[in-house]
């Protein structure tokens, strides 16, 4: 019986050998061609071309930021003359001309002035100590008015646009039980000036 398992394994693989060993007909040739062009394609596919192209990608990417980079830098090259000229526009609105007490004092009058303008009173008005750093100081006054809410707004929308621009820090508002349309507004005003 061994013998005979012998034999049989025996032939079974020598037909297994003449499988290989013998010549392929055309269409199992076709099919092993195909087979290996598909299994090249693969390869060339998976292992070349797409690392190949997240690499082209990623570089393309950071290339048409750059570019942007560059672009934005060249048009703010170019517009700097004019962006320097509007700075000059604004910066006396900024720059501190006189000394601390005589900055206050113009700032009092700038604030009395615009409030005499709509015919509102103010009750009161206190300047504060100034505040600043080396560059820069701090301006602040702190008011009260009683009057109509349409000249109390009036009066904050003035004071806050061109040529004063002043910052509210603070306000308070409470209505008067005694005046029907009054409001009574304490407020902060702030104007912070560039020291040179």
């Amino acid at each position: 019986m061994n013998i005979q398992n012998k034999k049989s394994g025996l032939s079974e693989t020598r037909k297994v050998n003449h499988l290989f060993h013998r010549r392929l007909n055309p269409r199992e040739k076709f099919f092993v061609v195909i087979s290996g062009l598909l299994l090249l394609a693969w390869f060339l596919g998976n292992v070349i071309l797409k690392p190949a192209w997240r690499f082209s990608s990623d570089w393309s990417a950071k290339i048409q930021l750059n570019k942007g980079r560059l672009n934005k830098d060249r048009r703010l090259i170019i517009e700097g003359p004019a962006i320097d000229r509007e700075y000059e526009a604004y910066l006396p609105f900024f720059r501190q001309a006189q000394g601390d007490e005589a900055t206050m004092s113009l700032l009092l009058s700038q604030i009395e002035s615009t409030a005499s303008r709509i015919s509102l009173p103010v009750l009161e008005i206190k300047p504060q100590k100034v505040q600043g750093e080396d560059f820069y100081h701090d301006f602040s006054v702190n008011l009260t008015i009683e009057e109509e809410f349409n000249k109390v707004y009036r009066f904050l929308y003035d004071i806050q646009n061109a040529p004063f621009l002043f910052d509210v820090e603070e306000l308070r508002l409470e209505k008067d039980p005694l005046k029907e349309n009054d409001i009574r507004c304490t407020l902060t005003l702030n104007k912070r000036l560039i020291n040179k």
